[in-house]
């Protein structure tokens, strides 16, 4: 959708343009939008903030809405970029709290056992007569 909102309106006023010197500015912010590889490429130099602010200049002369369409694809991006380290941080913090709590869980059930053992150690030492009752 990108693609077509900036590109449209540059090829249309590449029709118009009559002086050979803004014909040939326009026909190197073209370069940079036109197609699907080079507007992917310009999107990831926006996000990163890569001095895309030169040609976005540019191309505000001839599409002057475009600010909108960029501005609002850094602040899409940076939520998507953020929510998925949110989201990376959050299931790293389950997964230590789950493994915490299987190890807890193991100790407790090793310490279970050795306290049983030890009890039926005491009872078969207080079982005088060898009938398995204290009495």
């Amino acid at each position: 959708a990108g693609l077509l909102l900036i590109t449209v309106p540059l090829q249309s006023a590449r029709m118009e343009v009559t002086d050979a010197a803004e014909l040939e500015q326009l026909d190197a912010v073209i370069a940079v939008l036109d197609g699907i590889d080079k507007i992917m490429y310009t999107l990831v130099q926006v996000l990163c903030q890569d001095s895309f602010h030169a040609y976005m200049r540019e191309v505000l002369v001839y599409v002057p809405f475009s600010w909108l369409y960029f501005y609002a694809y850094i602040a899409l991006a940076c939520l998507v970029l953020m929510n998925l380290v949110t989201a990376i941080i959050v299931e790293n913090a389950m997964d230590s709290s789950r493994n915490d709590h299987e190890q807890q869980m193991q100790e407790k059930t090793v310490r279970q056992k050795g306290e049983m053992q030890e009890l039926r150690k005491l009872f078969t030492l207080m079982d005088a007569d060898g009938s398995g009752t204290l009495c």
